[in-house]
């Protein structure tokens, strides 16, 4: 493994670390919070390895968020450090699907229905450009930019 962690995280803190991650982001801003928590927060990983995690993540079959922390708890505690942060990183989300869910069923002719899933698509979008700015090289962005609009 790559091996510049400054320390091993017990498994409880393991655990809250993704349980906040998965509390506080949506769709693709999980990975800008990752980052936050891996490299900057916790130092649990330097730069590199977190973007060498990331890589490989994004070859794997899933969602690069939830193979980037089985990637890291496997790194930190081994197989059940990745079952740890795994169930961390999805226990938040799967409860918010699941009461959004009960809601809509129950209120699915109410007017404001339709304003609460536009503002969740809005705020996904913009933790979206948030992963992008935070990870991609300026330079980077600012080339997809102008390739996009011109």
């Amino acid at each position: 493994m790559l091996g510049w962690a400054l320390k091993t995280p017990q498994l409880l803190d393991l655990f809250v670390q993704f349980l906040i991650v998965g509390a506080v982001s949506f769709g693709g801003g999980i990975i800008a919070y990752e980052r936050i928590l891996l490299v900057e927060k916790r130092k649990w990983l330097s730069a590199d390895e977190f973007m060498a995690y990331l890589a490989i993540s994004q070859t794997m079959p899933g969602l690069n968020s939830v193979n980037l922390a089985v990637l890291a708890g496997d790194h930190f505690r081994g197989s059940l450090g990745a079952l740890i942060a795994t169930l961390g990183l999805i226990l938040p989300g799967s409860i918010f699907v699941l009461a959004i869910g009960i809601m809509y069923v129950s209120a699915a002719d109410h007017p404001w229905m339709n304003f609460v899933l536009v503002g969740i698509a809005a705020v996904a979008t913009g933790l979206l450009a948030a992963i992008t700015y935070k990870i991609g090289d300026i330079h980077s962005l600012c080339s997809s930019l102008f390739l996009l609009f011109y």
